[in-house]
């Protein structure tokens, strides 16, 4: 290893967002309760936003996901006509269990996803590339 001086920079994660900001996306779940029938019921909505023009889309309402419905939530987001992350390359979300059970298969959809390790400052942050 070279001395402090001499050791290349590392970009920071300010800066590496700085520069991939008009292709990086964001998903998470928010949830809603709902009186029905039945009772006060949960639902989770799934949504996705574009960092760089702030714009939202709602991928889907469920009352708990599961692996069947995330892969066809990423179907449908990555979809090359008119899916919502259509010219997006970076997707970042947290580590539940739901985004990691389909980004490990998402490979076998139209695109394929490289996970980068999280950053610091958030440690249950994650982020993909969508190639």
């Amino acid at each position: 290893m070279d001395p402090a001086p001499d050791r290349q920079k590392r970009t920071t994660w300010k800066e590496s967002l700085r520069t991939r900001w008009d292709v990086l996306a964001a998903a998470d779940f928010s949830s809603v309760e709902v009186w029905t029938a039945l009772g006060l019921v949960r639902y989770r909505v799934s949504f996705v936003i574009r960092l760089a023009t702030r714009e939202v889309h709602i991928a889907g309402i469920i009352r708990e996901p599961h692996g069947r419905w995330m892969k066809q939530m990423a179907r449908n987001l990555t979809d090359g006509l008119d899916g919502f992350l259509s010219g997006c390359r970076y997707l970042i979300h947290h580590r539940a269990s739901v985004f990691s059970s389909i980004l490990g298969r998402q490979s076998q959809l139209s695109r394929s996803i490289l996970r980068l390790s999280s950053c610091r400052a958030a440690p249950g942050c994650g982020m993909v590339l969508l190639v």
